[in-house]
C-alpha cells in the first residue's frame, strides 16, 4: 500500500505541474481553465507527502518502475521485430 500511494503521489505530482506547463498552450477553442493556485499547491503538497516515505518504498517503487521499464523495451523490441509500432502515428 505504501508503494502504490508514493507512485500515485508522484503522478499526481507530475499532472499538476502538467496542468500548469500546458496553461500557455493556445488550444484555439473555449476549455476548462483552473486557477494557477490550485495545482500550484496541488504539486507543493505531492511533493511534501512523498519526502515522508521511508527508503524500504522508494526502493520497493524504483523495482517496479524498472520492471516496468524491462516490459516496455522488450515489447518494443517485439513490436520491432514485428513490424508493427503500436501508439505510433505516421
Amino acid at each position: 500500500a505504501d508503494t502504490t500511494v508514493l507512485l500515485l503521489l508522484v503522478v499526481f505530482a507530475f499532472v499538476n505541474v502538467s496542468v500548469l506547463v500546458l496553461r500557455g498552450d493556445d488550444v484555439g477553442h473555449d476549455h476548462f481553465r483552473a486557477p494557477t493556485g490550485a495545482p500550484a499547491l496541488g504539486a507543493v503538497v505531492c511533493v511534501a507527502l512523498v519526502t515522508q516515505h521511508e527508503g524500504a518504498t522508494w526502493l520497493r517503487a524504483a523495482a517496479l518502475m524498472t520492471l516496468g521499464v524491462v516490459v516496455w523495451g522488450i515489447d518494443r523490441a517485439i513490436d520491432h521485430r514485428a513490424g508493427t509500432q503500436t501508439g505510433r502515428t505516421s
